[in-house]
């Protein structure tokens, strides 16, 4: 059964227990985020991620729209991802239109501790992601 853990104006988190599953879905007030916004809300996903020891992940970035740069990406890397790799077996991104936001998810998941998930896959569409992860 899934239930909302949090949500504000940037980001509404949801757990399923059955699955392990955690879905992190951003909204489209996410172009009025800050850096330390930013940097609060992917402490909220590891702080979910290391309570509910959670081995799925989907982030809907649909209505994301807040390009991560290159010194955001590298804390994402040595702060979060280093944890949320060692817990999490699958990740799912569906991705949002605007190219480079596009871009700077990929390039955070590409490099250094964002390559070091077992499964990770990108998407257009969230049913399709969650059917992925689930399989």
């Amino acid at each position: 059964m899934e239930k909302k853990l949090l949500e504000n104006q940037f980001c509404t988190y949801y757990y399923d227990n059955t699955n392990k599953f955690l879905t992190q879905l951003w909204t489209n007030e996410s172009d009025d985020m800050t850096e330390d916004d930013y940097k609060k809300e992917m402490r909220n996903y590891l702080g979910f991620v290391q309570k509910h020891v959670v081995s799925h992940a989907l982030i809907n970035l649909q209505e994301f729209n807040f390009t991560i740069v290159p010194q955001v990406q590298v804390w994402v890397d040595e702060n979060i991802a280093i944890h949320a790799n060692k817990i999490v077996q699958k990740i799912a991104f569906v991705l949002p239109q605007d190219l480079m936001v596009e871009l700077s998810v990929e390039q955070v998941m590409t490099e250094n501790e964002g390559k070091n998930y077992k499964a990770l896959n990108y998407f257009d569409n969230e049913k399709v992601a969650k059917k992925w992860l689930l399989d």
